[in-house]
């Protein structure tokens, strides 16, 4: 006995207007959702993808370097340890960029350090100041 098939138009009326586009979003949508049931899955994608990106701003990096001979830019809050630790491991030249050089920064430690490195026969160079202005170094300025 042959089995009786539906007719298409009732297929279609239980099943209205599924779409290519709707099985490959669904399926992405469950990989997805899976990814993140099981999530040392979802931590290597993710750390893979993070991995990747930063690959791609360090060689973005090196390139901007090379081009502008820019080694690092120091910000503000990361002066005073980045300084310190710039003459302790100094090993034939420092140079000290800054517009200023305020009071904190130079205290005993400083130029404790300061001292060791001349010791070490470390040329070390501080250019500071802003040319042509005089309001940017005040008394508690070196």
């Amino acid at each position: 006995m042959e089995e009786e098939k539906p007719p298409q138009d009732s297929v279609n009326k239980v099943i209205p207007n599924i779409q290519d586009d709707d099985i490959q979003t669904v399926e992405k949508l469950t990989t997805k959702i899976d990814s993140i049931d099981y999530p040392d899955n979802f931590v290597e994608t993710k750390n893979n993808s993070v991995k990747q990106e930063k690959q791609k701003l360090q060689k973005e990096l090196k390139q901007v370097q090379n081009k502008t001979r820019i080694s690092e830019v120091v910000h503000t809050y990361q002066i005073r340890e980045y300084l310190l630790k710039a003459l302790t491991e100094a090993k034939n030249r420092l140079m000290i960029v800054s517009p200023w050089i305020k009071v904190n920064l130079v205290d005993e430690e400083f130029l404790s350090n300061l001292e060791a490195t001349l010791r070490r026969k470390v040329k070390v160079y501080i250019i500071y100041g802003i040319k042509g202005s005089n309001s940017q170094n005040d008394d508690k300025v070196y």
